[in-house]
């Protein structure tokens, strides 16, 4: 279902998915519904998105927020009540009160924390950002003076710590993310939530490359008749191509979610 890249269209055909019965509406968190900031603490969701939002899950089957932060840390950021919260790119979710954690990930967790100590000892570097959130870590350079030669620097001291071996290396906007050795990601989260939800039709929005695991997934169920899908990317000087090209079509940066999805909630 490929749409023309312009707010017009794009608002029409998202306004076709989101009115199938058992519709849902699938995100990512950093840079779709906030902006992309120097450090993840300093990250804010803005009161339009939460309202929007809100609108959305009264009226939809499901709303999901796919992130690669912790799940915990998810929901609070964003702060909507019925929401599911995806952390740590499939790895868990919390769902109300409940949560669920990836077993083998929880298992993996303690050595992941070992090789992230490790690599931040090893570069002794005051220009990075070390970010453990248990069932993966983060390494994030976007403060690095020079962030080609830190990426590069990071890499290696991985490649050369024999206790990485096993640790799945994955990269997204400035950051380097270290995953236990599980098959999990955005696309086997969305796999999983379109089997649990009985989901007929979907709206994902997303803007890095762990995001193409997802539109990868929606665009297979498409092809194979199971929902009708509609994949957005929120283009930036970031996005990485593969995203731009794959996805049905583009929204400009988060005030374009913004704009769009207070547009779909307002019609609901």
């Amino acid at each position: 279902m490929s749409e023309p890249r312009y707010p017009g269209a794009l608002l029409a055909a998202a306004r076709r998915v989101l009115a199938a019965p058992r519709a849902a509406l699938l995100t990512d968190l950093d840079g779709t519904l906030s902006a992309i900031v120097p450090r993840p603490e300093l990250a804010v969701v803005r009161p339009g998105v939460r309202r929007a939002l809100r609108a959305l899950r009264a009226s939809l089957a499901l709303v999901a927020v796919l992130s690669g932060r912790r799940a915990a840390e998810a929901r609070r950021l964003v702060g909507v009540a019925g929401v599911v919260y995806v952390g740590n790119h499939g790895l868990e979710a919390v769902v109300g009160r409940r949560r669920w954690v990836h077993p083998e990930a929880a298992a993996f967790a303690p050595r992941l924390a070992r090789v992230l100590a490790a690599v931040e000892a090893r570069l002794a570097r005051d220009d990075l950002y070390y970010e453990a959130k248990g069932l993966t870590a983060s390494i994030h350079y976007r403060g690095a003076a020079a962030p080609a030669r830190a990426r590069a620097a990071i890499l290696q001291a991985l490649a050369e710590l024999r206790e990485a071996r096993d640790v799945r290396v994955t990269e997204g906007r400035c950051v380097v993310e270290l995953r236990p050795p599980v098959a999990a990601s955005k696309g086997s989260a969305v796999a999983c939530l379109l089997r649990r939800y009985a989901v007929q039709a979907v709206l994902f929005l997303g803007d890095d490359r762990t995001d193409l695991d997802a539109v990868r997934v929606l665009q297979q169920a498409r092809a194979r008749g199971e929902v009708r899908g509609l994949a957005v990317a929120v283009a930036s000087s970031e996005t990485p191509p593969e995203l731009l090209a794959e996805a049905d079509a583009t929204v400009d940066g988060v005030a374009g979610v913004e704009a769009l999805l207070g547009s779909l909630a307002a019609t609901r």
